[in-house]
């Protein structure tokens, strides 16, 4: 990937999956746009989930997330 941001890409598992995730979401929700499954409004809105741990298995984690200082809910909340 190329960017000509000043921040650059974000580094790291978490960040990357995190940005992925945003990315995908937006283009299939203006898909959903055009074909009128959603309204405008509702297609600026992407959805984390319910809690931590679903948002930790819709960026592809694989289990449930796991608490205290190095676990992985607490790297994606940083």
């Amino acid at each position: 990937m190329i960017t000509k941001s000043p921040n650059g890409l974000p580094y790291g598992k978490y960040p990357r999956l995190i940005m992925a995730y945003v990315i995908t979401s937006a283009v299939v929700r203006s898909h959903q746009v055009e074909q009128g499954y959603l309204t405008a409004e509702e297609a600026r809105k992407i959805p984390l989930g319910e809690s931590m741990n679903e948002f930790f298995r819709r960026i592809g984690g694989t289990t449930r997330g796991t608490g205290g200082n190095t676990g992985t809910i607490t790297r994606i909340r940083e």
